[in-house]
């Protein structure tokens, strides 16, 4: 935990992968798997692994979930269908391939912001997408094929993603990524927010609650620092977050605000 003498919040340690309130997945594999919502069933279908819910909308009307295909990462690894459905249930919608990972999701003004794209390696051509009900069509937030984005997260009180993007690379390498932080509105407009120093990437922004400040983490060889951007001034680094080695150059640093 890190006290920042210029805020009220604080940044603290934690997991993505917590499970969701109200939400619940059951069913031996390979079987039956159902998702429960609140104890209403939702969804119902034989699978090869348990299911893996996401995320919930910020609305609570929809729920993102995956297949976690014979309950392996590896069978995953490269990609898998992103599915939504009401949570009080009926059609299921397939929104394309993606990395299995929660923070290539984020709800933001009514639509959901994503980086869809196969293969384990980050940097390798995700695009940035929107879907929203209820037709749930994908179409481009920022349509350059040139380049990869990831980890969106939406600024609070405002219709735009803070998002990660550099030029695709299929470069498995684990720290080949120089990541520069880009605000991308809903409505196309964009502008970047930091540029790191050579041979570094700046990972997953993280808004504070009240959208006034934005911590991410500055990382080289998977050795992390904890920045803060503060009303447009840069504080950090504020901590040391040690080593990571991350998955095909992508790191989740579990970072949260906190009151």
């Amino acid at each position: 935990m890190v006290s920042l003498p210029a805020c009220t919040d604080r940044v603290t340690g934690g997991s993505s992968r917590h499970g969701l309130p109200g939400v619940t997945a059951k069913g031996a594999f390979p079987g039956v798997q159902r998702l429960y919502v609140q104890g209403k069933l939702v969804f119902s279908h034989w699978e090869t692994g348990p299911l893996f819910p996401m995320k919930v909308s910020g609305d609570g009307r929809w729920l993102f979930f995956i297949v976690d295909e014979y309950g392996s990462s590896s069978a995953i690894a490269d990609g898998v269908p992103l599915l939504v459905v009401s949570t009080q249930g009926g059609v299921v919608h397939d929104l394309g391939v993606t990395l299995p990972y929660v923070n290539s999701l984020t709800w933001c003004g009514g639509e959901l912001v994503y980086t869809p794209g196969g293969d384990r390696v980050a940097i390798d051509a995700k695009r940035l997408a929107v879907a929203r009900p209820p037709d749930w069509r994908p179409r481009p937030l920022w349509a350059d094929p040139s380049r990869t984005f990831g980890t969106p997260v939406c600024e609070p009180g405002r219709a735009a993603v803070a998002v990660l993007t550099q030029h695709t690379s299929k470069s498995a390498m684990f720290f080949a990524t120089r990541w520069r932080l880009w605000l991308v509105g809903l409505d196309g407009s964009r502008h970047v927010l930091d540029v790191p120093p050579a041979e570094w990437a700046d990972e997953q922004p993280t808004w504070s609650p009240d959208g006034t400040s934005l911590a991410f983490v500055r990382e080289r060889n998977g050795y992390g620092r904890l920045m803060i951007m503060r009303q447009g001034k840069m504080l950090g680094p504020v901590a040391q977050l040690g080593y990571q080695l991350g998955y095909y150059g992508h790191h989740d640093w579990g970072l949260a605000w906190a009151k």
